[in-house]
């Protein structure tokens, strides 16, 4: 992408605007994961996983928890970019066994903050 192509207003200001449309980023939409709220290096992601973010055992699968925490890093790094800048994540998450997770333990969430 060019330098011209940049959006010329600072991340979080990007963010906000894409909130305020009722816009949500392109994947987490399409999982039904929700941008609820950001602020300067800080971000809060929440879902309500079900049948469809299951693995085989009928809890969420593992890439999907993955993916939520991958989307609040990207965000929360987007929100403290200048004008004309942009990112890329590389993001390395070692993945622990804990108590399964199913749409009956309610709302799934994540927030990163600086």
């Amino acid at each position: 992408m060019s330098q011209d192509a940049l959006p010329q207003i600072d991340g979080l200001d990007q963010v906000r605007a894409m909130l305020a449309a009722g816009r949500q980023p392109p994947l987490t939409e399409k999982l039904g994961i929700f941008l609820v709220e950001a602020d300067y290096g800080h971000c809060v992601f929440e879902a309500v996983p079900d049948g469809s973010s299951y693995n085989p055992m009928g809890t969420v699968h593992g890439g999907f928890i993955a993916t939520m925490l991958d989307s609040a890093c990207g965000i929360a790094v987007h929100t403290a970019l200048p004008p004309g800048s942009s990112y890329t994540t590389l993001v390395s998450i070692g993945v622990q066994s804990g108590p399964p997770v199913g749409a009956q333990k309610g709302p799934l969430g994540v927030a990163l903050i600086d």
